[in-house]
């Protein structure tokens, strides 16, 4: 690794073996997946009537041919010239690129649709399991609810109407409310269980693990490989265009992953410095700050005077500067810190003198009546509710 290579903020490695993998599989690429059927099933739940169809605006008309055409000679929709007990109005999103994403109204849909309640992940569950990463790389499985057909007696509950005729979906569409479940359910029968990979929906984690960047990039090569050797057998197309190769901070979920630990993510951080302070009493201040939430109580006037400004800056520097919190290790001494001061609790998840994780909470004003002894016993509770 050249020393130009290892300046870089957050990229590792310029070209290498993987760059040529994810460059070369075509067959991997492809739009639109050939593989064995993963059928989803949907299941009406009582007599809910189908909704009024909605027109489509005269512009639109010629995009609106042009995309039906490419989707069925994809086979991704079909035709529909039968009865159908369903057909649900069509919705048209407009891209940035000034192309259409075709979608059915879902909302009728979804409310005869019964629920298959597959679990899907959850990400404080991951992180854990990230504390020896440190290097990353993230993809997205393309057009990721494609790669679900529908049963072909589901289908039909799926047809929906346009000015150039009925047509329904082969491939399960975006918006009903089993997609995700049916989609995380066929990412873990198709990718979950290579060592260093993590979906959760269309998004792909793959993550090297070392006690040097450069023994972290070559188990991260590695684990690479095996992914795209796995989306070729099992016919899953990766979009080339969202890789985030190989880098050392990764924004995921919500989150930033980094070698040292996990931080929040600037964007999110960005809403907070770029929030206005508020102009009345509407909306939900309670989790502020006690000064400010003082100003939601029904017997208080409205004030908003320049020491709200001062705690409400002060507020937005402590979460935007808050720590690097380390990630959780099952292996290693776990500490429980708590507190509790006269309006509020406060927990911290400790390893190594490193915090994991922060809970805390406003007392309400029952609680504030409590014993000092009481608040601190208060405290450990929303602690190990928190962090069990």
């Amino acid at each position: 690794m050249s020393d130009e290579e290892e300046n870089q903020d957050t990229s590792i490695s310029g070209e290498s073996e993987v760059e040529e993998a994810v460059e070369a599989p075509a067959e991997t690429m492809a739009a639109v997946p050939l593989m064995i059927p993963f059928p989803g099933k949907l299941d009406l739940d009582g007599n809910i009537s189908t909704n009024w169809k909605k027109r489509i605006p005269i512009a639109l008309k010629p995009k609106l041919k042009t995309e039906l055409q490419r989707l069925e000679t994809l086979g991704v929709i079909k035709s529909v010239d039968t009865p159908a007990d369903w057909v649900s109005s069509l919705v048209i999103v407009k891209k940035p690129s000034g192309k259409i994403r075709l979608c059915i109204e879902p909302k009728p849909l979804n409310k005869a649709l019964k629920r298959c309640h597959y679990p899907l992940p959850i990400i404080e569950d991951l992180l854990p399991e990230l504390n020896k990463a440190k290097v990353y790389t993230k993809c997205d499985v393309k057009n990721g609810f494609w790669h679900v057909t529908l049963a072909e007696e589901s289908s039909y509950l799926s047809t929906f109407e346009t000015p150039f005729g009925r047509f329904r979906w082969i491939k399960i569409p975006f918006g009903i409310s089993p997609a995700p479940e049916y989609l995380q359910q066929f990412l873990k029968r198709e990718i979950e269980g290579l060592p260093g990979i993590k979906t959760v929906a269309d998004n792909i984690l793959i993550y090297g693990e070392g006690d040097t960047i450069e023994a972290a990039s070559q188990d991260h090569d590695s684990k690479l490989k095996a992914l795209l050797d796995r989306c070729r057998e099992r016919n899953v197309k990766i979009n080339k265009d969202k890789f985030m190769l190989r880098v050392t901070e990764m924004p995921y979920i919500g989150h930033l992953l980094t070698a040292d630990g996990v931080k929040p993510d600037p964007e999110k951080i960005a809403t907070i410095v770029n929030m206005e302070k508020p102009t009345n009493v509407k909306g939900n201040l309670s989790e502020i700050c006690e000064q400010i939430r003082q100003l939601t109580h029904k017997d208080n006037a409205w004030n908003w005077t320049h020491e709200h400004d001062e705690y409400f800056e002060m507020l937005k520097q402590a979460v935007t500067k808050a720590p690097v919190l380390k990630y959780f290790d099952s292996k290693s001494e776990t500490t429980l810190q708590c507190d509790a001061s006269e309006k509020g609790l406060g927990a911290t998840l400790m390893q190594k003198s490193q915090p994991t994780e922060y809970a805390s909470r406003a007392l309400t004003k029952t609680e504030q009546n409590y014993a000092q002894i009481e608040k601190e016993l208060l405290a450990v509770v929303l602690g190990m509710e928190k962090f069990h």
